[in-house]
């Protein structure tokens, strides 16, 4: 069985490619690139 909701690995590689260009330009670091990726989730998970 499949699940239902599938993400091919171009649209996955691409949002990645976008984030990490995203960072680039902001110049952040690794470390401070994952802190961003976990604020960027936390804000998505939790609204209001």
């Amino acid at each position: 069985m499949k699940p239902d909701v599938q993400y091919s690995n171009k649209q996955l590689d691409q949002e990645w490619v976008h984030l990490i260009s995203m960072a680039k330009n902001k110049g952040l670091s690794v470390a401070e690139f994952h802190s961003f990726l976990r604020k960027k989730k936390a804000k998505g998970n939790h609204k209001g």
